[in-house]
């Protein structure tokens, strides 16, 4: 079985729970997803284009958010999927990271990119990374102890991408490993 983890974030984003309070000061509660945990094994997982196999992915539905743990051989890690009304940021810690790559796809240079929550659903295979909004992007903080892509070992990186007006920032980029070391930062702005 495969699993797709772009399609899973845009279900869980209509079960959110209460919203925050509107400028008239009455609330719209949306509704609540009647599970507290969900555990699969999974064949093959697919999250912002890469195909990873024979994962164990748990959730659990916890006041404020969503968490997701991921193990399997290249991956162990957290996923922080906060819910409506609390702090917007999207948390992801991993003691391990080890992507294959994207897989090439029919259509050049398609990319699958997970928007903020409310816009996860528009996010499909093949959508081409500049038919992407960076105003749609969510806050993201990246923690990765052991990661790399293909065969470049980056060991440590760290990530962060805020979300702001015009688009994204990238106000802090850092990975560290014994033979590399890259410190960055930057926008993506519309």
């Amino acid at each position: 079985a495969t699993i797709d983890i772009g399609a899973w974030l845009s279900v869980l984003s209509r079960f959110q729970g209460p919203a925050p309070e509107s400028p008239d000061g009455e609330t719209d509660d949306g509704p609540s997803l009647p599970l507290h945990a969900i555990m699969l094994d999974v064949d093959e997982t697919l999250v912002a284009g890469q195909r990873l196999s024979g994962l164990a992915l748990s959730t659990e539905n916890t006041d404020d958010e969503w968490v997701l743990r991921l193990v399997g051989e290249g991956v162990a890690g957290k996923l922080f999927v906060p819910k409506r009304g609390a702090p917007d940021a999207i948390v992801a810690r991993f003691t391990r990271l080890h992507l294959p790559g994207a897989e090439p796809q029919s259509d050049a240079g398609a990319v699958v990119v997970a928007a903020n929550a409310g816009d996860a659903g528009d996010a499909s295979p093949g959508l081409s990374l500049a038919a992407v909004d960076p105003r749609s992007l969510p806050t993201v903080v990246l923690q990765i102890d052991d990661f790399a892509w293909k065969e470049l070992q980056l060991g440590q990186l760290e990530l962060e991408l805020r979300a702001v007006d015009d688009g994204v920032e990238l106000p802090r980029l850092s990975a560290e490993s014994a033979t590399l070391r890259i410190d960055g930062s930057g926008e993506w702005i519309r």
